[in-house]
């Protein structure tokens, strides 16, 4: 009979039984199988069950790997956990729990308990569960066919939000772009092109002191009239900064005090 294995924490002793040998098997012979088509990966935490990473999908190839278990591509169709047993003094001895079913986690990797628009699911990224250990073409398809519906919705936002000042947004006198790197992403995916994908840098704005309006660096004048640039202002509008003719005889003017 196997002897269990016994880890020492500090002054805590731990035990854990061996695994039932059936139970070893099946993990090995029943797998679920979560792919993706997206040149992205995703880290999604479950629980207990640890971190599952999907992964990006590979150059040159439709798929990514097999999310994988410790190490082994898919997911055990039982994912086995240890509990505690019992409590004696300084001793803990432990068992195995195989109430974690694979496939419903699989399932929460693909976020499929979430809406279709949430963010959450991950199937509109391209994430999937497949049949067995190689994807067919119809699961490839459907799964490519989500892919490109959120790189078509992607593009479509930073459409819009091109039409508003460039995208660009001032905050607290900070000025930044609503349009990210996932929108470029998303349009080199689908082979398009845009105005707004260009590789020139868009300017950094700033902040009018007077009147707090987004304005380009090197400006004369902000667009309510406000000098920026006093020295460029008196070149663009120097009769603003004429001095006042006064007629013979009259007296030179007087400032008021403040």
């Amino acid at each position: 009979m196997p002897i269990a294995n016994e880890r020492t924490g500090g002054a805590v002793s731990v035990t854990v039984p061996p695994m039932p040998p059936h139970m070893k098997l099946l993990m090995q012979q029943e797998r679920v199988y979560v792919f993706s088509v997206n040149p992205k990966s995703f880290s999604r935490p479950q629980g207990s069950s640890g971190m599952f990473v999907v992964p990006a999908r590979e150059e040159g190839k439709r798929y990514s790997k097999a999310v994988s278990y410790q190490g082994v591509a898919g997911i055990p169709a039982i994912i086995p956990e240890t509990v505690t047993d019992a409590v004696e003094g300084r001793r803990v001895t432990q068992k195995w729990d195989f109430s974690t079913d694979g496939t419903i986690v699989a399932r929460d990797i693909c976020g499929l308990h979430y809406s279709p628009e949430s963010r959450e699911n991950m199937t509109r990224y391209g994430v999937f569960i497949a049949a067995g250990p190689i994807p067919s073409e119809s699961e490839l398809l459907a799964a490519e066919a989500a892919r490109d519906s959120e790189y078509r919705r992607l593009v479509l936002e930073a459409d819009n939000l091109y039409r508003v000042n460039g995208g660009m947004e001032t905050i607290n006198g900070r000025t930044s772009s609503n349009i990210g790197k996932q929108h470029v992403e998303a349009l080199t995916s689908l082979k398009l092109s845009r105005d707004w994908a260009t590789s020139t840098p868009t300017p950094v704005l700033l902040e009018c002191p007077a009147c707090g309006a987004p304005v380009k660096p090197g400006l004369a004048f902000c667009p309510n009239g406000d000098i920026l640039d006093e020295a460029r202002a008196r070149v663009a509008r120097p009769w603003l900064f004429a001095e006042e003719k006064r007629g013979p005889g009259r007296p030179p003017r007087v400032e008021a005090l403040a």
